[in-house]
C-alpha cells in the first residue's frame, strides 16, 4: 500500500487508502477487479463477513469507476466488476444527557467519541426523541464530563430538555456519497452489505449505496449492489433494508444497467 495511487505502477493496494488520497483532492479512483473492503488490513486481506465494519465515504467529486481487468483493461465492465464488502456494523445504544442549549447538539456519556468507530463524521444516528435520523457531523469532547455530538438536521426546538432520550447508532452503510454538487459517477462495482443482527426495533437500516444532499447528477453504471441482513424486523420502529437510497436537496439519480437487490 506504499504506492503513492498516482499511476497504475504506483497504484494504492487498499480501497480506503484510494479513498483517503483522492477525497481532499476531488479526484476520481480507477480500480481493479478483485476484492475490497473498509477494514482491510495489511497481510490479512479482507475479514469474513462476520468482521466486516465501515462504511466507505465518498465526498463531492470522488467518482470510482471499476470494471478494470488485471493488466487495466476495460474490455467488459461487467465481468471485471470490483467487489466492495462492507457495512457491517454493531449498534450501539446510547443516552442523551442534559439540555445543551443548542438544537444540533446531543450530549452523551463521556469518552465514548474516542472509542466508537461508529460515531464518525457522515454516519448516522437515530434520535429517539421524534424517531428520526440524523448525520453525525462532529463528536468531541466537552467540559463538564460529556462528549458533544453535533447533528444535522436540528432537533425539534433548541430549548427542549434532551436529556435522558435514546440515541441508536449503527446504520449499515456500504457506500455513503454526500453532497453531489459536481457530476458523479459510480461504476463497475460488486457492492455487498450485510449488518449483524437484523434491524428490529431500532429503526436502523441497511443500506446498499445511499446518496444525500447536492444540486447535481449521480450515475450508477453496471454495478451489482445487495443489500442484507435478516430482515426487517418488527415492532413499532422496524428498520429497513435498501439497496440504493437517495435524499436531500436536488440529486438526480441515473441507473443504467444494474443489478439491485435488498
Amino acid at each position: 500500500d506504499s504506492g503513492d495511487g498516482l499511476s497504475r505502477a504506483t497504484a494504492k493496494k487498499y480501497f480506503r487508502s484510494a479513498v483517503a488520497l483522492a477525497t481532499p483532492l476531488g479526484k476520481a479512483i480507477y480500480i481493479k477487479t478483485g476484492t475490497y473492503c473498509e477494514n482491510e488490513t495489511a497481510g490479512a486481506g479482507c475479514p469474513s463477513p462476520a468482521a466486516l465494519g465501515g462504511t466507505i465515504n465518498l465526498e463531492n467529486g470522488v467518482s470510482v469507476y471499476g470494471g478494470y481487468d488485471s493488466n487495466w483493461y476495460r474490455p467488459n465492465v461487467a465481468n471485471n466488476r470490483a467487489t466492495i464488502n462492507t457495512g457491517r456494523q454493531n449498534t450501539t445504544a446510547l443516552t442523551t444527557q442534559a439540555n445543551t442549549g443548542s438544537s444540533t447538539i446531543l450530549r452523551i456519556d463521556d469518552g465514548v467519541c474516542g472509542v466508537s468507530p461508529l460515531l464518525l463524521p457522515g454516519r448516522f444516528l437515530r434520535w429517539m426523541g421524534d424517531d428520526q435520523d440524523r448525520e453525525i457531523m462532529s463528536c468531541n469532547g466537552a467540559p463538564g464530563g460529556y462528549d458533544e455530538i453535533t447533528v444535522s438536521p436540528a432537533l425539534p426546538s433548541a430549548g427542549s430538555n434532551v436529556g435522558g432520550i435514546s440515541v441508536h447508532v449503527g446504520h449499515s452503510i456500504g457506500v455513503y456519497v454526500r453532497n453531489v454538487t459536481t457530476a458523479t459517477s459510480i461504476e463497475g462495482l460488486i457492492i455487498d452489505t450485510r449488518r449483524a443482527t437484523p434491524p428490529a426495533t431500532t429503526g436502523l437500516h441497511t443500506i446498499g449505496l445511499m446518496a444525500r444532499g447536492g444540486n447535481n447528477t449521480l450515475t450508477l453504471y453496471k454495478n451489482s449492489i445487495t443489500a442484507r441482513g435478516g430482515g426487517a424486523g418488527a415492532g413499532p420502529r422496524p428498520g429497513g433494508i435498501y439497496g440504493v437510497y437517495a435524499s436531500g436537496g436536488t440529486l438526480s439519480l441515473t441507473m443504467t444497467t444494474n443489478t439491485i437487490t435488498a
